[in-house]
């Protein structure tokens, strides 16, 4: 399928993916937390003032940060978004200060769908496509999507000629 410079539109990520990364976000949360609260338990002042004042610190303020870290997150990812031309993909991330990488299409040397454990109770599915020495990973697509994006990337390519 060869694509031209007009077709190229903006294509979001799967709404169930900002389900998806919220839920990571929060399981990484609870994990510091509790952490945080055995350690609290597991040195006193008196074993370790720096460790007791460190572990008392996170347990107070880690839920303040963590919400608003998660409310950015929650607004970063809705901005995620790729698009294919002729000659390049490119994938933007990032709220505050949005970063976009863009790879020619010419140059690929890889591309993958992956589907961690997460990903598949939710299914969705991640792009990884790489080229020499760069690379980047578009997540939360559904599979038609994921399918349909690799196979307009290798279309794309050109094989090399060593003859």
């Amino acid at each position: 399928m060869q694509l031209s410079v007009f077709d190229v539109n903006e294509s979001t990520l799967h709404r169930r993916f900002r389900l998806l990364s919220l839920m990571e976000f929060m399981i990484l949360g609870i994990i510091i937390y509790l952490a945080s609260l055995f350690f609290q338990y597991k040195f006193t002042a008196e074993d370790s003032a720096i460790l007791f004042s460190v572990t008392l610190y996170l347990k107070s303020y880690l839920p303040a940060v963590w919400l608003l870290w998660a409310c950015y997150r929650f607004f970063a990812d809705k901005k995620r978004c790729y698009w294919l031309s002729d000659r390049e993909i490119s994938y933007r991330r990032g709220w505050f200060t949005p970063s976009v990488v863009t790879l020619p299409v010419k140059r690929l040397q890889h591309v993958e769908i992956k589907q961690g454990a997460l990903e598949r109770a939710f299914k969705l599915y991640s792009v990884t496509v790489l080229s020499a020495g760069r690379g980047f990973t578009i997540p939360g697509m559904s599979k038609g999507a994921a399918e349909s994006l690799r196979e307009a990337l290798l279309d794309n390519v050109e094989p090399n000629n060593n003859d």
